[in-house]
């Protein structure tokens, strides 16, 4: 069982949120915060597309996560890398985090087997079916 303990703290140049996570079996803590939000608009009206949203780069003291989020698709958050991140011992960690600090309730991952992106079930951890 995981404990999860949320505290938020605001900069004098910004808000930095911050989720403190204890995990009683391994008896350490994680910190996971947003080192940096970059707005991203990839517009080309003559090839016909529209991307725009905001990639993060998620910390904690060892591990980097990015993080993109589409305006059109609210809710929605895609870990483009690490590429790994099914297998990821943090995965636990960073959604929880995702979903209090992002308010995410829809998940993708890189799936290897079929070499795109999938959802995943947000309490199993597993791909979506």
């Amino acid at each position: 069982m995981v404990m999860l303990i949320v505290s938020r703290r605001l900069s004098s140049q910004g808000g930095e949120a911050l989720v403190y996570v204890q995990l009683p079996i391994e008896s350490r803590e994680i910190i996971l915060r947003v080192e940096n939000a970059t707005r991203f608009d990839d517009v080309d009206r003559e090839m016909g597309y529209e991307y725009c949203g905001f990639n993060y780069v998620i910390r904690n003291g060892m591990d980097r996560f990015i993080v993109r989020t589409y305006d059109d698709e609210p809710g929605k958050a895609t870990v483009v890398k690490p590429t790994s991140m099914s297998t990821n011992c943090h995965l636990r960690v960073l959604v929880d985090f995702l979903q209090s600090e992002l308010g995410v309730v829809s998940i993708w991952l890189y799936n290897g087997d079929t070499g795109t992106y999938a959802e995943i079930d947000l309490d199993g951890l597993r791909f979506a079916k």
